[in-house]
């Protein structure tokens, strides 16, 4: 049972918060662009979160979180606030008030169920491809600047729009991918010079809907994928045995590339090499109910097609 003085704070706490973001999303509505107001809502919507955890009140604890991101989706400029927003985030913390209501009834959350507002409030959260890849340009540049390398960075479709969902499932893929690209696909200075390619690599991250799809690739135009260098080191780590090699198709080859530990890479870099990245890549896909498809042409570079249906989300 929990510490009845510790939940007598809590609830006199959270009465507190939920009545102060309930006045100020009222006042939000009248000035959209007062920062202030946007971030003592934010704070407040904090604090509920940090409690309820520490009481173990979880679905408390789960709204919150999931206000606190859609209301950092405003804080940094990724979303617009508007009516329909201002409506769930009212909704949700009367779930919250529900919920504090049951908890200083009968000392627990009850059986409320929170999954149509959280569900409400992830749909709400609707943004652009932008808002992740656009802060690849500097990463990409570092990289380059690091590097003996020259390495230009395209995007398009920035416009794409993405539910919350797969947007932060896609956060850490893209940016493994981008890493790979730059890392083991684009050639060195010299390298390129030799190959009689221009000394500046090309990577680009292009976007677009086919259908009910969103579909995103990543395409580098360096050394390309050695299939023959992935099946020998396939074998070396005991990663699948030589009868079955024999019986894979080149796509199939490249696809081991995304087995957890696999690096071609003769040795570590600040940027990768140490078997850790593209496993994350299939893994993340995967769980949102993507695909990703491997083409490549060696000594022309390589493409990385990632395929997530939004129904699925």
């Amino acid at each position: 049972m929990k510490d009845v003085s510790l939940r007598k704070d809590f609830l006199k706490e959270s009465y507190r918060n939920i009545s102060s973001i309930n006045k100020d999303l009222k006042l939000l509505i009248k000035s959209p662009e007062d920062t202030q107001l946007l971030n003592r809502i934010f704070r407040a919507v904090h604090t509920i979160k940090g409690s309820a955890g520490s009481l173990n009140y979880l679905k408390i604890q789960e709204l919150a979180h999931t206000s606190e991101n859609l209301l950092n989706d405003l804080r940094e400029g990724n979303s617009k606030l508007s009516d329909e927003i201002v409506e769930i985030l009212t909704r949700t913390f009367e779930v919250c008030r529900e919920l504090i209501e049951s908890i200083e009834k009968i000392s627990d959350e009850g059986d409320i169920d929170i999954k149509l507002v959280k569900s409400e409030i992830n749909s709400s959260r609707v943004l652009n491809l932008g808002n992740i890849v656009g802060k690849f340009e500097r990463f990409v540049e570092n990289i380059s600047k690091s590097s003996d390398k020259h390495i230009n960075l395209k995007l398009s479709g920035l416009e794409t729009k993405l539910d919350a969902l797969i947007f932060e499932a896609l956060k850490d893929p893209l940016l493994h991918m981008l890493r790979n690209a730059c890392d083991h696909g684009i050639e060195s200075i010299n390298e390129r010079k030799e190959c009689g390619k221009d000394i500046t690599g090309v990577i680009s991250i292009n976007a677009s809907k086919d259908n009910e799809e969103i579909v995103i690739c990543v395409e580098d135009d360096g050394r390309g994928l050695d299939s023959n260098q992935i099946k020998d080191k396939a074998l070396e780590k005991g990663l699948v045995q030589k009868i079955e090699l024999e019986q894979l198709t080149e796509n199939e080859v490249y696809k081991l590339v995304f087995i957890p530990g696999f690096s071609t890479a003769k040795k570590v870099t600040k940027i990768s090499g140490r078997g850790v990245g593209m496993d994350i890549v299939l893994s993340n896909i995967s769980n949102i109910g993507g695909r990703v498809k491997i083409e490549s042409v060696l000594g022309q570079g390589t493409t990385i097609e990632v395929r997530i249906h939004t129904g699925k989300m």
